[in-house]
């Protein structure tokens, strides 16, 4: 009797440890899939350096290895891992940002990522409502900066113009050989009341530039700085399902302008987006 028991026990411990065998070795397989499939979202790099052939060795030691041939690199942010992602929208990329708000929005709503781009164009409608109306200030900027480079040009060195102006502004009399004067003349005869005119706006913008370098010393957010978080904090609310911090990372962008001074929305463009820079 005694030595039947101990042959049932000799039989299930060795059932057993078979069983335990088989489960090491499918544990194994599992993490040997788990970290390619690691290494394959981190980027998809093998790192295992192979030694250059003929290196007969030195100082510069390094020069001796390279990656292996077989590399599978990113081609887009939507092929980066969550972590490397993260790096990269730390850094102010606005497609790293652009992706991590995506992946955020499948996660949330439960879909795929082609139809989380139906969400994020939804968002970059109601982001860009007041769009024309929020770049008025730099349109009516740039305007009048061309408008006041080609009028200073022409009422200084332009004949006719500066007759005009000399003669209905300032109530100075002509010169007698007007019509004899080259543009240089014209140039210095005028630059007697526009020297004043542009020197003292000249001043005003250096004044009004060195304000503006104190503020950003003291912390204090510029107008652009301001827009931004403006909308950043308009989207947020308007789309609280979302992780906030990273609909504010998103949102705190302005379209690139085409060539025709007309935004090119987000939304406009194809699932990969704007260019990533990789």
């Amino acid at each position: 009797g005694e030595a039947a028991e101990l042959r049932d026990m000799v039989k299930t411990l060795l059932e057993d440890r078979q069983e335990l065998r088989q489960q090491v070795g499918d544990l194994t397989q599992n993490m040997k899939v788990l970290m390619d499939d690691f290494e394959r979202k981190e980027g998809g790099i093998d790192r295992t350096l192979i030694k250059r052939e003929g290196y007969a060795g030195g100082s510069q030691a390094r020069l001796a290895f390279r990656p292996k041939g077989n590399m599978i690199q990113p081609a887009h942010v939507s092929e980066m891992g969550h972590e490397a992602l993260a790096h990269l929208a730390m850094q102010g990329n606005h497609c790293a940002h652009r992706e991590r708000l995506l992946r955020e929005i499948m996660d949330v709503d439960n879909c795929t990522w082609e139809e989380a781009h139906v969400v994020l164009a939804k968002m970059d409608q109601y982001e860009e409502q007041f769009y024309w109306l929020e770049s008025m200030p730099y349109r009516l900027g740039i305007t009048g900066g061309f408008l006041a480079a080609f009028g200073s040009y022409v009422m200084v060195f332009s004949k006719p113009v500066a007759a005009w102006y000399a003669v209905n502004i300032v109530n100075e009399d002509l010169p007698v050989n007007l019509a004899d004067l080259t543009i240089n003349q014209v140039g210095t005869w005028t630059w007697a009341w526009m020297e004043p005119m542009i020197g003292t706006a000249s001043f005003i913008l250096l004044c009004a530039q060195f304000g503006r370098s104190q503020l950003a010393k003291m912390n204090m957010k510029p107008y652009t700085e301001y827009l931004l978080h403006f909308r950043a904090d308009r989207v947020a609310k308007r789309f609280p399902a979302y992780d906030r911090s990273m609909v504010r990372a998103w949102a705190k962008h302005v379209p690139p302008v085409k060539w025709n001074f007309f935004p090119d929305y987000s939304r406009n463009r194809s699932l990969r987006g704007p260019s990533s820079g990789l």
